[in-house]
Order: C-alpha cells, then sequence, then structure tokens
C-alpha cells in the first residue's frame, strides 16, 4: 500500500494553473499589493478642440468684423495615485486615480459691431482640469537590476471648466463668467523603468500618454445655463439655452455643442509601496 501523500499547507487557489516550484503560485497566495503616488509633467499637442477655440465670435452676423487670438494651452501637471495587485508572476491589475491641469490660457476678440467706430473688447480666462479613473492591467520585463513596465487602460473622465473675464465697449461693461463639466471615456498607455530601493520600496522613471474625450459641455455662462456651441460656419461661443433655440429658429446658425478630444504626453516619477497580506 503506497504511502499516503502528506496534506499541503497552501489550499490550490483555482485562478493559478499550479506549478508549485513556481514562484508565481507563492507570490499570489501572499497578495502582494503595490500603493504609490505619482507626480508628472506633460505636453499636449495642437488638436481640434484648440483650433476651434480660435474660431471664437460672440457675434453671428456676418456683418460684424471679429478678430480673435488664444493663447497656447499646451503644458500639463499630472499628479496620480496607485493601486495594483500581483496577478501571476509577471502580470498585475490595479486602478489609477488622476487628475490632469493645463496650463491656464486666455481668449482675447474685438470686434466692430454695425459702424465702424464702435467697438467691443471680450477677454476670457479659462482654466481646464480633468479628472479621471482608469482600470490598469500591467505586464513586466526583468532584468538584473532594473525591470521595464508597460501599462494600459481606460475609463471615465471628467473635465471641468471654469471661465472668467470681461466684455468691454465705449457703452457698458460686462463681467463674463461661466463653469460647465463634461463627462466621458478615457484611455491610457504607459511604461516606466522601475529599480527596487528596498523589499517595500520601488522608484520608477517613465511616461503615459491619457487621452481624454467629452462629447458636451454643460453648466452656466453669466448665471444662465447653457454650452459653448459649435455654429454651422465653424465659430464658436457660449450661448444660453434661450440663446441657442432662438438661434436656431432665427438665423438656423447654431448646429451642435462643442466637444473635447484631447491627448497629453507625461514623464513622470513615481514611489511604490509593496506588501503582502
Amino acid at each position: 500500500m503506497s504511502q499516503e501523500k502528506k496534506e499541503k499547507t497552501n489550499p490550490k487557489d483555482e485562478f493559478v494553473e499550479e506549478d508549485e516550484e513556481s514562484p508565481a503560485v507563492d507570490r499570489f497566495r501572499k497578495r502582494e499589493f503595490e500603493l504609490g503616488i505619482r507626480y508628472g509633467l506633460g505636453h499636449k499637442p495642437a488638436d481640434q478642440f484648440e483650433s476651434q477655440l480660435k474660431n471664437y465670435k460672440s457675434e453671428s452676423s456676418p456683418y460684424v468684423y471679429s478678430f480673435t487670438s488664444l493663447s497656447p494651452f499646451q503644458n500639463t501637471a499630472n499628479t496620480e495615485f496607485l493601486a495594483r495587485l500581483r496577478l501571476y508572476e509577471n502580470s498585475k491589475v490595479g486602478f489609477t486615480y488622476g487628475n490632469t491641469q493645463f496650463n491656464r490660457f486666455h481668449l482675447s476678440e474685438i470686434t466692430t459691431i454695425y459702424a465702424p467706430n464702435v467697438y467691443t473688447a471680450t477677454r476670457l480666462n479659462f482654466n481646464l482640469k480633468v479628472e479621471y479613473f482608469f482600470l490598469m492591467y500591467y505586464h513586466e520585463f526583468k532584468f538584473k537590476n532594473f525591470y521595464i513596465e508597460t501599462g494600459m487602460g481606460m475609463g471615465i473622465n471628467t473635465i471641468s471648466w471654469k471661465t472668467n473675464g470681461y466684455s468691454a465697449s465705449q457703452y457698458e461693461y460686462t463681467p463674463q463668467t461661466g463653469f460647465m463639466v463634461g463627462n466621458g471615456l478615457g484611455y491610457k498607455l504607459e511604461t516606466s523603468f522601475n529599480k527596487k530601493l528596498s523589499d517595500n520600496f520601488v522608484l520608477q522613471l517613465g511616461g503615459f500618454y491619457n487621452y481624454y474625450t467629452v462629447p458636451s459641455f454643460n453648466g452656466t455662462f453669466n448665471d444662465d445655463s447653457g454650452s459653448f456651441y459649435l455654429r454651422s460656419d465653424g465659430s464658436v461661443a457660449p450661448l444660453s439655452s434661450s440663446e441657442f433655440r432662438d438661434s436656431i429658429v432665427d438665423t438656423n446658425f447654431a448646429s451642435r455643442q462643442l466637444d473635447m478630444r484631447a491627448g497629453n504626453i507625461v514623464f513622470f516619477v513615481s514611489g511604490l509601496f509593496k506588501f503582502s497580506l
């Protein structure tokens, strides 16, 4: 009669194709976690959203001459919080919660209204901020003293658009204020070089590309509900809900709400804390 096999001290995990000698089994059973914080500086290439804002025109009449300039907003600052679980020997899953702050920028417009000597100057200061939550998958490629990690993910993003400024002519001065929010899907690709500083701490240096989408913005402008609209002639302007309806009835000029699709390339440094449960 053959000797009975000793009971294994560690129960099998149904999610792992078990090879008792594999370090993947041991790491999975130990439930290795990572928590980290990240800071990065980035660049946003020129995109359609920026080019559409350059066509800002407060007056839709073809008899009004308008000149508009837009300052660049290509610099970004990113902060992120990461939480990850090792799934297999070289694979991890987790999530990233972060925000992207675009550098503040402004728009200036000068118009002549119905007469060559009647001018209106408009200046709008913009502040764009993105908050996002991505589900992530990572894979490691190990070397002697460090390893390279690549990851991809997708999730949701929320973009807040704050506006302040003024519109002034020879006859009046009108403050301009607004706050609008848009929600959409976002995507992420990243790669990093990782150096283990101790059993519990890892240093990361790398880069990622985030892509944000928002089909429309909604909120208030000058205390009225409204949004930024892209007219059928390609011009852009903030309109209240009532102004938008009137523009369709009277001029057939407003076509749809302005959308945003923007990406930024970021170089970052991260600190990760590793522990097992």
